[in-house]
């Protein structure tokens, strides 16, 4: 007998990607909320990470819903667990649970690994201390250059967009949180795109230290940019991009996989403008509709702007459903 788990952090981006893979049982890798203020405070102590840094602290298991995890010798566990959990998961615990013979531990990778950002550096501390039976990302070059297991494009749920009807409020938009070197490329396209009449909706989540630190205070007072630095519910990034005539995709040099930008240009039908070579060898490209550029003397502003019928033909076949319905078929066949 097989049970199978999935682990990823409540209250992000990764609770929409993966609602409707029905045949696991969810984990919350923030644990559960204690029920007083004195029971929060021993949380987060006995979870922060710079204590557990020096020291390892005990009794972790008792924040999780891990009742009877991995306990009949008779069952066999797979726990796919999404990259962004080690933010707030314990490793240790994680490392001594699945070492045992019928526990099976599955990373899955979200972002590129080679990424400089929170959770890709978290994630290659997990690799040197966890071995994990398989490791799955939907970026195409990294399962080529790593071995990794490529999960094609199974990363979007169609009930998101369910309800809500595409407008054209605004010719382009573009979501982000500020990278080094990305805030000050994403305000000199901006100003290009002002220049040019393109009526660009551009939000960058930046904290207001980091504004100061990345000198982008000039930057902000233009008011070309939106600055936030609170959560947004991504519910509202998907209506924003229905509001757009055409959503704007940037990826650093080091990466080249895909971003959400791609799923809601397909599923809402909606233009896309790219910096991502790679967009290519994506199931749904379509160059009439997808434009790629390098320098801002490749973009074609009226295009951007003309507003036209897109139809991608997209079968609904994004779901993750589809990529665990796989893989646990092929682990029932061993």
């Amino acid at each position: 007998m097989n049970k199978y788990y999935i682990m990823y952090p409540s209250g992000s981006v990764d609770d929409y990607m993966f609602l409707d893979a029905d045949n696991l049982t969810y984990i919350d890798a923030k644990g559960k909320k204690p029920k007083n203020g004195f029971s929060r405070f021993l949380k987060k102590i006995n979870l922060s990470r710079k204590l557990n840094a020096i020291i390892h602290l005990p009794f972790k298991k008792k924040w999780y819903d891990l009742k009877g995890l991995g306990e009949d010798e008779n069952t066999q566990y797979y726990l796919f667990i999404l990259a962004s959990s080690f933010i707030y998961v314990d490793m240790h615990m994680i490392k001594k649970m699945f070492s045992k013979e019928n526990m099976h531990l599955r990373l899955i990778l979200l972002d590129p690994i080679t990424s400089n950002t929170p959770v890709p550096e978290r994630t290659r501390l997990a690799l040197k201390k966890i071995q994990f039976e398989k490791i799955y990302t939907y970026d195409l070059v990294e399962s080529q250059t790593y071995g990794y297991k490529y999960m094609n494009e199974y990363l979007y749920t169609d009930t998101l967009v369910e309800g809500i009807k595409p407008t054209h409020e605004y010719d382009l938009y573009f979501l982000g949180r500020f990278k080094s070197g990305r805030g000050e490329n994403v305000f000199t396209l901006a100003e290009k795109m002002h220049e040019k009449g393109v009526n660009f909706r551009c939000k960058m989540q930046v904290t207001s230290a980091g504004i100061k630190d990345a000198n982008l205070t000039e930057l902000k007072d233009k008011d070309i940019i939106e600055y936030f630095d609170d959560f947004i519910i991504y519910n509202d990034v998907v209506k924003e991009c229905a509001k757009s005539n055409c959503i704007l995709e940037l990826i650093q040099d080091t990466e080249s996989d895909t971003t959400l930008r791609y799923f809601e240009a397909v599923v809402l039908n909606k233009k896309l403008l790219t910096n991502n070579k790679n967009i290519v060898n994506m199931r749904y490209y379509d160059p009439k509709y997808m434009k790629i550029f390098t320098s801002l003397d490749d973009i074609d502003y009226e295009w951007v702007k003309k507003e036209e019928h897109v139809d991608y033909g997209y079968k609904h076949d994004f779901s993750s459903k589809i990529f665990f319905d796989e893989e646990i078929k092929l682990i029932e066949k061993c």
